[in-house]
């Protein structure tokens, strides 16, 4: 009986000292995680970081061509215009000629 009692004592010494063993390196890979967790997240944050900062280029380019784009469609109306315009004179001096030529005619 003592023979079996001193294997008892020694297979739960051991497995106390495997238990603390386990222990301790799951309260290693734990703070392992956390750690990784934590570098994850601020690789996330600089990662959102640098998406808002592309997003806010896109924004300004979109708004940099709105206006060249406006710009360039108030240039082809004015241009239109004045084309309308040059017509419109080019009617007139057509007609005064005309009206010019019937009186030196008559």
């Amino acid at each position: 009986m003592q023979r079996e009692l001193s294997i008892l004592k020694e297979h739960t010494a051991s497995t106390s000292d495997l238990l603390d063993l386990h222990s301790s390196n799951f309260t290693e890979l734990r703070g392992i995680l956390l750690r990784e967790s934590a570098a994850s997240a601020e690789a996330g944050q600089r990662q959102a970081e640098q998406l808002q900062g592309l997003e806010i280029k896109l924004l300004k380019f979109e708004a940099a061509y709105e206006v060249s784009r406006s710009k360039e469609e108030k240039s082809v109306a004015d241009s239109e215009r004045m084309r309308a315009k040059l017509n419109q004179a080019e009617e007139v001096i057509s007609r005064t000629d005309k009206m010019v030529g019937l009186k030196w005619e008559t």
